[in-house]
């Protein structure tokens, strides 16, 4: 993470105002306090318990506490209310945890497997750079977390509300299975919605950076994601139209297997057809930079495909002329079968 610069308006710069060299330095003290101290608490006797467990560290005050703190799987904690000075904060598992309203100041914050969290203190660590809340099956209501930069909450399987989420950087969703609406998404850097079997509709995810759709199987129309950088459509079984997708990327289609037809793909830069086992034509993917046909049974003439730099047809088993890959800088031919010779392609890997 990137450090966090100095807040210009707390630095007193003394050549802005001649009269501040004649003020003493409690006067200077009192006009300025200082803004990032905290209030020194006591720890309860359990959580200090706790850490000596753990870490072999004895602290009594939460000015003890390190920058950072990992104290996953303790089923007995539960007071963390003096452990808000850690900048990075590892309570994964601890699944007594309650409250977590003091911890709002913590830049790393790992509350995975938290199942017993109180969803009103969300707002305290709502300006948390990066928040991990995966596998916490009840939690429904994120609207106090649109000021995370970094937010993973995979397998939050009673997740139905994502609208407030579109100023997130980077939003992992992976396994939230009742989410439908993506529409307010659209902002999102990097967005990963692994899994999320309900979402049919991806038309405002055009914006997305690096978007990940694997096994999202209710997926059919893909045309409004053809500027999308980097786009993972892996097991998406839905999808039969690629057309549009020429200006990605990178483009994974791995077990795409109604896609048949990629004449539009080859400006793509790097494409993976791995298991589409109905594309048999090729002909069109002699511009792809690196292009991975492992598994295409249907794919038989790759003659065309002498330009491409890293070419992977292993298990492409109807191939039988490799003639005219000679160029090709790495290529892997194993478990082609119906290829006898080797002559024109010395350095293959097979």
């Amino acid at each position: 993470h990137k450090a966090t610069n100095m807040d210009p308006e707390t630095v007193t710069n003394n050549s802005d105002n001649p009269d501040n060299s004649s003020l003493s330095t409690a006067q200077a003290c009192r006009r300025s306090p200082a803004k990032s101290v905290e209030p020194v608490v006591l720890l309860s006797p359990k959580t200090c318990e706790i850490i000596e467990r753990k870490t072999g560290l004895v602290c009594s005050t939460s000015a003890d506490i390190p920058a950072e703190l990992t104290l996953t799987h303790c089923y007995d904690l539960v007071d963390v209310s003096g452990l808000g000075r850690a900048r990075k904060l590892n309570l994964s598992h601890c699944t007594a945890i309650v409250d977590v309203s003091a911890l709002g100041g913590v830049t790393h914050l790992d509350l995975r497997g938290c199942h017993g969290l109180v969803q009103k203190d969300l707002r305290a660590i709502g300006g948390v750079e990066t928040l991990i809340l995966s596998e916490c099956p009840a939690l429904s209501d994120v609207s106090a977390l649109g000021g995370v930069r970094t937010l993973v909450l995979c397998n939050c399987t009673g997740l139905v509300d994502v609208s407030a989420l579109g100023g997130v950087t980077d939003l992992n969703l992976t396994g939230c299975t009742g989410l439908v609406d993506v529409s307010a998404l659209g902002s999102v850097s990097n967005l990963d919605l692994s899994g999320c079997r309900g979402v049919v509709d991806v038309s405002a995810l055009g914006g997305v950076q690096r978007l990940l759709l694997y096994g999202c199987t209710r997926v059919v129309d893909v045309s409004a994601l053809g500027r999308v950088p980097t786009l993972v459509l892996t097991h998406c079984t839905g999808v039969r139209d690629v057309s549009a997708l020429g200006g990605v990327n990178k483009l994974i289609l791995r077990y795409c297997t109604a896609v048949s037809d990629v004449s539009a793909l080859g400006t793509v830069e790097t494409l993976d057809l791995s298991y589409c086992v109905a594309v048999t034509d090729v002909s069109a993917l002699g511009g792809v930079r690196a292009l991975y046909l492992s598994y295409c049974t249907g794919v038989s003439d790759v003659s065309a495909l002498g330009g491409v730099e890293t070419l992977d047809l292993s298990h492409c088993t109807a191939v039988r002329d490799v003639s005219a890959l000679g160029g090709v800088k790495q290529l892997y031919l194993f478990g082609c079968t119906g290829v006898n010779d080797y002559g024109a392609v010395p350095n293959a890997k097979h």
